[in-house]
């Protein structure tokens, strides 16, 4: 079992909070081991055992929010999102 927190699969909940939760759960993983550098998509997929189309929805939103960088296959944290974890905010 993951020690990071995993998406709902509940089909009760709208898309948006779907998103939002699994949201959550990319950049947790991201930001928890203090290893900055770059996951891979499946690699995240597989850690966080959720489906794909989840953790794809979840990738676009961080990154159009400006929390992550995704570079082909490649994803990781910005420096901005790091900070705000040192932050505790």
């Amino acid at each position: 079992m993951s020690e990071y927190p995993t998406p709902v699969h509940d089909e009760n909940l709208d898309i948006s909070t779907r998103v939002d939760t699994a949201a959550a759960a990319v950049i947790s993983l991201l930001l928890a081991s203090g290893y900055h550098g770059p996951w891979t998509r499946a690699e995240i997929e597989r850690e966080l055992s959720s489906p794909p189309l989840a953790v794809q929805d979840a990738l676009a939103d961080l990154h159009a929010a400006g929390l992550i960088h995704i570079h082909d296959e490649l994803v990781f944290s910005t420096r901005a999102a790091r900070r705000m974890d040192e932050l505790g905010v």
